[in-house]
């Protein structure tokens, strides 16, 4: 019959695919025992789907966060670029107080967030423009500006880097 449409479910209201597994399993593997059904065949397609996802979503999108204790709340963090560094995610970012601010004269916290696509890696943190004098708890590397850094960061690969706002 010309233009027939095939279902894609058998007699039983089972998808091909199913059924394909399931003959798998219990006809060439023998692996299901008497008793089983296709129940159990579907259960393992739902679970393999699952656990495929999960994998997919670790390898993907990946959020980095910096937080920072500062002087007071006139402070910001931003994070300007992420780098891969041989086996590492290196994140560079700086800290700078607008002077126009008034801010409220107490140890606050400040952080940044962005999402991105990159390789599950350890992550080391630069932090560029600290000019306070006590030791922050944070495992970051303080630095005054790139130039410590600047040759390990050319051969590098460049996955973040933050857009600048066009000035008027």
């Amino acid at each position: 019959m010309r233009g027939a449409v095939k279902s894609r479910f058998d007699a039983d209201g089972h998808s091909f695919f199913a059924t394909a597994v399931y003959r798998w399993f219990v006809q060439d593997r023998g692996q299901i025992r008497k008793g089983d059904d296709m129940k159990t065949c579907k259960t393992m397609i739902v679970l393999g789907v699952f656990f495929f996802c999960t994998a997919a979503k670790a390898a993907g999108i990946m959020e980095i966060s910096v937080k920072l204790a500062v002087p007071d709340s006139a402070w910001t963090l931003s994070i300007d670029e992420i780098h891969t560094v041989k086996e590492e995610l290196w994140v560079v970012s700086s800290v700078s107080r607008d002077p126009d601010l008034m801010g409220a004269q107490v140890i606050s916290m400040t952080q940044d967030t962005v999402k991105i696509s990159a390789p599950v890696l350890p992550v080391k943190y630069f932090v560029i423009g600290k000019t306070w004098n006590w030791e922050n708890e944070e495992p970051y590397t303080f630095i005054t500006d790139l130039k410590p850094i600047e040759q390990d960061l050319q051969s590098t690969t460049l996955l973040y880097k933050k857009e600048v706002p066009k000035q008027k």
